[in-house]
């Protein structure tokens, strides 16, 4: 039996996402890798769940964090891990 494993990496990444204020927004990034990567996503150095602000999905190497009516103060970089 032979496996081979692929490190993981970012394969999509949107550079700027603009939204206006009140209206969801949306960041759809896409990973590779085998196994397939696990994705964490965190916004000023703290870990993002889904709740009533954010709410994060993913169906297979395609995942999306969607910030629920931003507004100025969600404005700013988003990391995934």
């Amino acid at each position: 039996q032979v496996l081979v494993e692929v490190p993981p990496s970012i394969v999509q990444i949107p550079e700027t996402v603009s939204v206006v204020d009140g209206q969801d927004c949306e960041i759809n990034i896409e990973v590779a890798g085998l196994p397939a990567p696990t994705v964490k996503w965190s916004y000023r150095a703290e870990d993002i769940g889904s709740n009533a602000r954010y709410k994060i999905t993913a169906n297979g190497n395609k995942h999306q964090l969607i910030v629920q009516h931003a507004t100025a103060e969600d404005a700013g970089d988003y990391q995934i891990i």
